[in-house]
């Protein structure tokens, strides 16, 4: 299977374009793990955020997912995760090279998310994952801490003079999680960016968990980004208002906490994006800012 002869040029294109230096190392994990684990049917999953993804057929194991991760860190994270996850909901992990940043996952089928749900199917769905889905950590497998995220983005921006508003915004947002970490102090190995395209429809009407971050604290800091998805320029504050609502009744969890979870989540993403060089999302901002004034 020399050259990967299974991606088409427009493939290879988009690879290379969107992976850039990594592009080479992507063609080449791609070629040795395919022969290792004797996959087929090799097509390219169209759909790019920090890994690359290809549907394959294994003898062992059925339709399943190659995923090539650049950032180490991540892979060692999320592979910990799935691990100490198996036979909950998330997508179950059949192999690894966690040197290489190379998994074999389940391929969960049909694989729709939760966007063409009706929102109060959306919300019904992940409140019954998230009220089951947190377990204990193992002490010998080492996670970064939520603080940790935080700590370490106030550092990068204390040096960005060009983004001061967003340094002291993610001051108040350490500010919320310091005081809600009092009130909920007891830690969990959470998901991390359990949103709408990481709960996937799959066998006999059931929903799983894929792409976990793998990151340590309370349950409740997983609700927030499942609501910040929701903040869309076609939203308004009464739809935030209003599924803000029926979590807290649901989860029973204040509305005031879902609020400051929402800002935390908010902040911090977007403090990412300025990290990663991507777009800000001035629109959430406004909303958490109004929601909490």
């Amino acid at each position: 299977m020399k050259n990967n002869k299974w991606l088409t040029e427009a493939e290879k294109e988009k690879i290379n374009e969107y992976f850039d230096s990594f592009a080479s190392t992507i063609f080449k994990q791609l070629e040795t793990y395919v022969n290792k684990w004797e996959l087929s049917n090799v097509s390219l999953i169209d759909y790019f955020s920090v890994s690359c993804l290809f549907y394959c057929l294994s003898e062992k194991y059925g339709e399943v997912v190659l995923k090539i991760v650049p950032n180490k860190f991540e892979v060692k994270t999320e592979i910990n995760t799935l691990l100490i996850y198996q036979n909950k909901c998330f997508v179950k992990i059949y192999d690894y090279d966690l040197e290489a940043g190379v998994m074999l996952l389940e391929r969960i089928v049909p694989g729709t998310g939760l966007r063409n749900l009706s929102l109060e199917r959306r919300i019904e769905i992940f409140c019954q994952i998230f009220k089951d889905l947190h377990i204990k950590t193992l002490e010998n497998v080492e996670f970064p801490y939520y603080q940790n995220w935080i700590t370490n983005m106030l550092k990068f921006l204390k040096e960005q003079n060009e983004y001061s508003r967003f340094y002291f915004m993610l001051l108040k947002a350490n500010e919320f999680y310091l005081e809600l970490k009092k009130t909920y102090p007891e830690n969990r190995l959470l998901h991390g960016d359990l949103h709408h395209d990481n709960i996937l429809l799959g066998a006999n009407d059931n929903y799983k968990v894929i792409d976990p971050k793998g990151v340590i604290a309370n349950p409740i800091f997983d609700i927030g980004r499942f609501i910040h998805n929701e903040l869309t320029e076609e939203s308004s504050i009464q739809k935030i208002e209003f599924i803000i609502k029926i979590i807290s009744k649901e989860l029973t969890v204040p509305i005031v906490v879902l609020n400051k979870l929402l800002y935390i989540d908010v902040v911090l993403g977007n403090c990412w994006n300025i990290e990663d060089g991507k777009e800000i999302d001035y629109y959430a901002i406004e909303m958490i800012e109004a929601l909490i004034i």
